[in-house]
This record gives C-alpha cells, structure tokens and sequence, in this order.
C-alpha cells in the first residue's frame, strides 16, 4: 500500500499544467554527488506545447531552470510594403525556450530604413540599392543580433499610372509629370515602383483595386484605410484608432485623433 502511495503522489507531481499549493518546505536530495535543491509546496504552472520546446513556468517551476541567451528572429530578406515582422525568445538552461511579447523586446537599428514598431512588424522604407540592417534586441538583461537585407523593388519601364475608371482613383486626371488628381483623393505622384508621392501625406504604398477599399502604408502611422466615402479620415490598423488628417504644415502633417481628441503632429 505504501509503494501504491509513492507512485500516485509522484504521478500527480509530474502532470504539466498543475498548481500545488501548501507550506512551503525547504527539501535537498543528494545522489552521487549532484545536489538537488528545492522549495516545495508554493504555487507553481508549467505548460508547454506537443513538441515540449516551448514552455511557460511561473512559481517554483519557473525558478528551476534559468534563462542562457535572447534569440532574436526576423526575416532574411524584405522590401518595402511587405509585411515583415520581428520576435524573440529566451533560451534556458534545460533546453526550452519561451517566446516573449513585443512589449517585452526592446529593439535598437543601426540604418533608419528598417525599425521595428511597438507591435513587431517591421517598418520598411524605399532603397535605391540593396541595404544590409543589423537590428539588436534586449530583454531580460540579455540582447542579440540580427541582419535583414532590404532589397530595392524591382526596376519597371513605366510608372503606375491610374487607369481611367479602374482602380482606386477611376476618375484620376493626369497633370503632367506623373502628377495626377483625384476628386476624392487629391494630388499625387506616382512612380514605377507603385509607390505614390501624395501632396499632403507623402510617401505612401498603396494596396488595393476599388476606390471603396484602399490600404495605405506610411512610414510612421504603418497601415491605414480609408475609401472614397470616409476621406480625409484613416483607420490605423495598429491601434485601431480613427484619423482625420487635416492639414501638413512645412515637413509636419497634423491629424485628429477620435480616440484621445487630441491633435498628432509629425
């Protein structure tokens, strides 16, 4: 009966995911020399996935195994208006590895072409050349390195020019220059690399075939949408938060934010 005993409270110490809770005890088993040293019976979680790499602990299991080195990651290669996103993880020492919010990753660039945003996703602008960036992450008192190589968009012949009733601006009018004007969007340039010059909030990507639905990527404000219907008025998808751009005075555009009613200048 006592060997049945030993064996249930060691199965129920063993399952993943479970919470003990008692007095807490200091224990110590020796055997062959290693030492083993615990405190048993504060509350402690384990979970992990199928692969049994990628754990959480918290309480006493967390402080089991200790953190050896940030693993940074992000993609080899990227353009400008891809969607690219950097992460990290912490290593430990038994072999596992945790991967963390990107609230809790502090990310430094060494070429302003590529930063990372308080969501991960990676801001990317226009190269003329390819561009080696080395990112470095820190968390936990450790940081990393990674290199992202932006490559330039591909060359074409001739710039993207509306197309007289299709696209997002079917009612364009051409002004010369690669200058053109929408009654609902304003002036813009365009270029062959699909990236547009607006007269008011500059360089933008677009994405989209329909003036009732148009994705813009912007540097600083990343993916905003709007349509025909709302303009002036963006929707920044990383926040979700409505935008009314309003004016751009000199190099600085000011917008309205719904949210804090509060003006944004950048």
């Amino acid at each position: 009966m006592k060997t049945l005993r030993v064996l249930f409270a060691s199965a129920l110490l063993s399952l993943s995911g479970a919470f003990v809770q008692a007095d807490p005890v200091a224990a110590q088993a020796t055997a062959e020399g290693i030492v083993n040293q615990a405190v048993i019976g504060e509350t402690s979680h384990v979970s992990g996935d199928a692969s049994g790499k990628i754990r959480n602990a918290t309480g006493t299991a967390a402080s089991l195994v200790e953190p050896t080195k940030l693993l940074p990651r992000a993609p080899a290669r990227a353009q400008p208006g891809e969607p690219a996103e950097a992460s990290a993880a912490l290593a430990f020492d038994d072999g596992t590895f945790t991967r963390l919010s990107p609230d809790e990753i502090s990310w430094a660039s060494d070429n302003q072409v590529v930063q990372v945003g308080p969501n991960g996703m990676l801001e990317i602008g226009e190269v003329s050349d390819r561009v080696r960036v080395r990112l470095t992450a820190t968390a936990e008192g450790f940081s990393a390195e990674v290199l992202v190589r932006v490559d330039p968009l591909p060359e074409e012949e001739t710039a993207h020019e509306p197309e007289p009733g299709k696209g997002p601006w079917p009612d364009a009018a051409a002004h010369g220059a690669n200058w053109f004007h929408s009654q609902w969007f304003g002036s813009f340039n365009v270029t062959k690399h699909r990236w547009i010059y607006h007269d008011g909030l500059g360089w933008l990507y677009p994405s989209g075939d329909s003036p009732d639905s148009l994705w813009l990527w912007d540097q600083e404000q990343d993916w905003m949408w709007t349509n025909r219907q709302v303009y002036p008025q963006l929707f920044r998808h990383r926040d979700q938060t409505w935008l009314y751009y309003m004016v751009q005075v000199k190099t600085q555009r000011i917008f309205f934010n719904y949210a804090t009613n509060q003006l944004e200048f950048e």
